[in-house]
């Protein structure tokens, strides 16, 4: 049987990548983070070894407001749904257009098999790179993910001063300039909402900032239509998060051993393999486990009887359990049956010569 990791093998000495970009966390937003990653593939990609898939669905929160009460819980099982289901098509690298979204992808990053790339990595190192003389930055971001930091979690380390507007100009324009009802997200990208970002931009240089980050995907798309020559940079924030992504390399992320286990053959046999399988475990706390998952079906056709007497085969049922462990990146699958072994030969056999 061919596991999902030998399958990552396999796409890499092909030297394929396949990237997932998430729509709808800001329709606007993420449609330009898709162009760019495009553009930025083919300037990389030469031989055009890159698949790109884009999903966009409707879901509760899209037109909410990311001010201080907003909740991201919607948002987290959307992205967490749409990761999954993109993951059963192979790919390699997700992209989350949506600042909101990477306050919470330390929790959801752990329960997928993709790589999310972190839109605040490209934005530091892009700092680094490119600005490593400022040390006043500014931000033009959500209140929601002003509030949660996740600009200090990535900067601070750095040395960087990080910049907000005052809370006026924080609510007043940026806000209303891309959530208001002439806001970019309304599809109003020229008007009145090119003029409070700008206010927003000044609002920032007043106070100091050397460079300017926009920390939300909509910015972006109406930097052009900006009609002020501020004396500062403002960079392209999905601009730079599209030329990270093509960047990234072949190398898969290193993910945790997954065991896959048929079980209720018999059930008792079960529940006593993964008990060995814990107590013979040299782990200080929960989390140095194994990760182990799960098919308990004691329905599955009694083997001996087989064997015996001519009873049912039990071997599409026990290999329709391998597969449900190898759709849920099982590593290795153990069926604790000593009789169940002599069905396994004949269910490989027929998987290698699919």
């Amino acid at each position: 049987m061919v596991t999902n990791r030998e399958k990552g093998i396999a796409r890499g000495r092909k030297g394929r990548r396949s990237f997932g970009v998430i729509g709808g966390l800001g329709a606007i937003g993420g449609a330009d983070v898709l162009l760019k990653l495009v553009k930025a593939l083919a300037e990389v990609d030469d031989d055009a070894q890159s698949d790109i898939y884009f999903e966009q669905h409707p879901f509760d929160d899209f037109r909410a407001v990311a001010d201080a009460d907003f909740s991201a819980n919607a948002r987290k099982f959307y992205v967490f749904d749409t990761i999954k289901h993109l993951e059963s098509r192979g790919i390699d690298h997700a992209l989350l257009p949506c600042f909101i979204s990477h306050t919470f992808v330390d929790e959801v990053q752990p329960e997928i098999c993709p790589t999310i790339i972190n839109v605040m990595e490209a934005i530091r190192a892009h700092l680094s790179e490119v600005y490593g003389d400022a040390s006043r930055v500014g931000i033009l971001t959500s209140t929601f993910v002003r509030e949660r930091r996740l600009f200090e979690h990535y900067l601070e380390d750095s040395g960087l001063s990080l910049i907000y507007p005052s809370p006026d100009v924080q609510e007043g324009q940026l806000m209303e300039a891309v959530y208001g009802p002439s806001g970019i997200k309304a599809g109003n990208l020229r008007g009145r909402s090119t003029e409070l970002i700008g206010a927003a931009c000044r609002d920032l240089i007043d106070q100091g900032a050397e460079v300017i980050v926009p920390g939300m995907t909509e910015i972006p798309v109406i930097l052009d239509s900006l009609t002020e020559n501020f004396p500062v940079p403002i960079i392209d924030s999905n601009q730079v998060f599209a030329t990270f992504a093509a960047g990234f390399g072949l190398t898969k992320r290193p993910r945790p051993f997954k065991i896959g286990i048929v079980g209720g053959v018999g059930p008792a046999a079960t529940v006593d393999f993964m008990d060995k399988v814990i107590k013979r475990t040299n782990a200080d706390r929960d989390q140095d486990h194994i990760k182990m998952v799960v098919e308990h079906n004691p329905q599955i056709p009694d083997r001996t009887e087989n064997l015996i007497s001519g009873g049912t085969d039990p071997t599409v049922s026990l290999y329709a359990a391998c597969k449900k462990l190898e759709s849920q990146s099982a590593d290795l699958i153990a069926i604790p049956c000593n009789t169940a072994h002599a069905f396994v030969e004949p269910g490989y056999s027929a998987k290698e010569k699919r």
